[in-house]
């Protein structure tokens, strides 16, 4: 007998730091356009210095 399955995986990405540090979290993640969203969250990161 199996356990019940309960919710649904979700993604999560984090954008770590050449130091380490997470930087920014991404919850709502979209399986379609995810590449996006990194590369709109490293640009806006690379443009607060």
């Amino acid at each position: 007998m199996g356990l019940p399955l309960i919710g649904i995986a979700r993604r999560v990405t984090f954008i770590i730091g050449k130091d380490g540090v997470i930087r920014q979290v991404i919850t709502d993640t979209r399986t379609k356009d995810h590449d996006r969203q990194v590369l709109d969250a490293l640009s806006t990161l690379a443009h607060k210095g």
